[in-house]
């Protein structure tokens, strides 16, 4: 959690996040819904054409890595 408010808040204010991927080992999290980790589920989630309620998580992370290209 702590990470994710980190590279959020460095993507709101445009700095550099203050914890480096180097000094984590934690997976994404998959596009599951919290009832679907019961049982017999796939750990690569679903499609991010299919919304739950990591989603927006997954969207906003995959957006705080991407490099800003002025040209």
């Amino acid at each position: 959690m702590l990470y994710h408010l980190d590279r959020t808040i460095s993507l709101l204010v445009g700095r550099p996040a203050s914890i480096s991927d180097a000094h984590t080992d934690t997976r994404p999290p998959a596009n599951l819904d919290d009832e679907e980790l019961e049982g017999d589920f796939d750990p690569a989630g679903h499609p991010l054409t299919r919304p739950t309620v990591y989603t927006y998580i997954i969207v906003r992370s995959v957006a705080s890595k991407a490099k800003i290209v002025e040209g």
